[in-house]
């Protein structure tokens, strides 16, 4: 969250949020400062990467190309867990066979939703539970 956002939230002038934090991390020692730093940057490169991760799906997902179409949805599966070593299917004249490979692999589209929806669940549950309870 940013020095703006957090002043607007509270009321204050921005200035007064950096100078907080300024003082605040004047009192830690430097390699905890250093450390609270990285993971600050690590933070919001991951968030911009997955930002831009989303648009690009999207994009992809609704080109009406063909070959955009199928590249989204190739890293859809990838993203999933649907492609690799999910089923492999050998179809000659006289019968068709499919091996499963990997039994924890989903089979459906829904079951794929719903894996994800659990981890986005379980994930959000994680944040909040190491969120500092507010006053």
């Amino acid at each position: 969250m940013s020095c703006e956002a957090i002043a607007e939230l509270e009321d204050v002038a921005p200035f007064a949020v950096e100078r907080s934090v300024n003082y605040m991390l004047s009192l830690l020692p430097d390699i905890e400062v250093l450390r609270v730093r990285n993971l600050h940057i690590a933070i919001n490169s991951q968030k911009e990467r997955g930002r831009k991760y989303a648009l690009a799906m999207e994009r992809l997902l609704a080109s009406d190309n063909s070959r955009d179409l199928d590249r989204g949805m190739t890293h859809f599966e990838r993203a999933v867990g649907l492609a690799g070593g999910g089923v492999n299917v050998t179809v000659d004249n006289r019968r068709q066979t499919a091996i499963l490979n990997g039994g924890d692999q989903p089979t459906s589209f829904e079951e794929v939703m719903d894996r994800v929806r659990e981890r986005l669940l379980a994930e959000q549950r994680e944040q909040a539970q190491d969120a500092p309870p507010e006053n």
